[in-house]
C-alpha cells in the first residue's frame, strides 16, 4: 500500500471523528453507525461501482458540486480512479476532479482524505501538484498538503521559489525545518501584508528568534488579517516588547468579535482603559459569542475585583465609569472616588 492510500484510510478515519462517531474501516468498505450524511452508503468493491470520470462538458461532477458541503464526500471521492503508472495529463485530469468534487465544502482540513488521494499520484508527478495547486481557492491547500508529505531535501528549492506565490507552502517549509533557508522569501511576504498568510509563515520567522524581524512581525500583528493568531506565536519572544503594539492591534480587530474577544484579555492585563469600557459595553450580550469561546462576565469580575451579579458590575460601573483607572499593583481596574460600592 502506497503512502497515499495510507494517508486517505487515516483521513476517512480522522473525518468519522471529526463528525462524532465512532468508525471501523474494513478492506472495500467502511461501517459506520448513524452516519449517513457523510457517507451516505457503504463503499462496495470496484467492481460493482462505476469508474467516476469526467464527461466533455464536466455535467456530472458539475452538479454534484453546486451542492455545499460541510464533510468530503466519500461517496463520490472515491470514484474518481487514478489508473496505474499514470501520465501526465492522467494524473492532472485525476487531481482536477478531486478539486472539482471538493470545491463548495465549508472548510478544507489537512487531515481530509483528499490530501492522501492526492498523494497518491507519487513524486513522479509533484510537477502537477504544483501546477494545479496554485492559490486562489480554498482547496488547493490539498495540493500544498501533498507536496508537503511527499517532499524530499532535493525538492526543497523549488518548495521555496514557489513559495512566494503559493503561500501555503510555508507548510512544506516548517514540516521540513526549512525556515531559515526561506527567510528572505518569507520575509517579503510579510512585509506590507494586511491580507491572509498561513500560520506557518509566522511560525517560521517566529522560531528563528532574530530581534531584526520583530518589526515585521509587530506591525503584521496590528495590520495583519489575524492578528489573535500572530500574537500567540510572536508573544514569547524574547526581548519583544509588546505593550503598544497589543491594544493597536486589538484596536484593529474590534470589528472581528474573535479577534477582539481573544486578545481582551492580555489588553486588560495592561491597563487599557478602552478595553475596559468596550468589556462593560458589550457585557449584556456577552459579543454574542458562547461563554466557552469567550466568557465577559469572568472576566469583569476578575478586572474589578468583585463578585457581585452582571447587574451588580453593571450598576457599578456605569457610577463609576468616569472615574475608572488601572491599579497595576493589585491588577483591576477601579475608581479614583468610588460612587458605588
Amino acid at each position: 500500500m502506497n503512502n497515499g492510500m495510507v494517508a486517505l484510510r487515516m483521513s476517512v478515519q480522522n473525518m468519522v471523528f471529526r463528525k462524532g462517531v465512532v468508525g471501523l474501516l474494513l478492506t472495500g468498505s467502511v461501517m459506520l453507525s448513524g452516519c449517513s450524511d457523510v457517507l451516505r452508503q457503504p463503499l462496495s468493491s470496484s467492481s460493482d461501482r462505476p469508474v467516476f470520470a469526467l464527461g466533455d462538458d464536466f455535467s456530472e461532477i458539475t452538479r454534484h458540486a453546486e451542492a455545499e458541503k460541510t464533510l468530503p464526500d466519500m461517496d463520490m471521492l472515491l470514484r474518481v480512479k487514478l489508473p496505474p503508472q499514470p501520465t501526465k495529463s492522467e494524473a492532472t485530469n485525476y487531481v482536477h476532479m478531486i478539486y472539482t468534487l471538493s470545491r463548495n465544502q465549508r472548510a478544507y482540513l489537512e487531515s481530509d482524505p483528499q490530501v492522501g488521494m492526492l498523494m497518491a499520484v507519487g513524486r513522479e508527478h509533484m510537477d502537477v501538484l504544483f501546477e494545479a495547486s496554485r492559490p486562489g481557492v480554498p482547496w488547493v491547500v490539498y495540493g500544498a498538503e501533498a507536496i508537503r508529505a511527499l517532499a524530499q531535501p532535493e525538492d526543497k528549492q523549488r518548495i521555496i521559489q514557489e513559495l512566494a506565490h503559493n503561500h501555503n507552502l510555508a507548510s512544506a517549509v516548517w514540516h521540513h525545518d526549512w525556515c531559515a533557508d526561506a527567510r528572505d522569501t518569507l520575509v517579503d511576504l510579510m512585509k506590507g501584508r494586511t491580507g491572509y498568510l498561513p500560520r506557518d509563515v509566522i511560525r517560521c520567522l517566529v522560531k528563528l528568534e532574530d530581534p531584526e524581524l520583530y518589526p515585521v512581525l509587530i506591525t503584521y500583528m496590528i495590520e495583519g488579517w489575524n492578528s489573535n493568531v500572530t500574537y500567540t506565536e510572536i508573544k514569547n519572544l524574547p526581548g519583544i516588547k509588546l505593550r503598544t503594539a497589543l491594544p493597536k492591534a486589538w484596536e484593529a480587530s474590534r470589528g472581528n468579535k474573535y479577534q477582539a474577544a481573544y486578545l481582551l484579555d492580555d489588553v486588560l492585563a495592561m491597563g487599557y482603559l478602552p478595553a475596559f469600557h468596550f468589556l462593560f459595553e458589550t457585557l449584556d450580550n456577552n459579543l454574542e459569542l458562547p461563554t466557552t469561546v469567550y466568557d465577559g462576565y469572568a472576566l469583569a469580575k476578575r478586572f474589578t475585583g468583585r463578585n457581585g451579579n452582571r447587574e451588580h458590575l453593571m450598576a457599578w460601573y456605569e457610577k463609576n465609569k468616569d472615574n475608572v483607572y488601572y491599579d497595576s499593583k493589585e491588577g483591576v481596574f477601579t475608581a479614583k472616588r468610588l460612587l458605588f460600592k
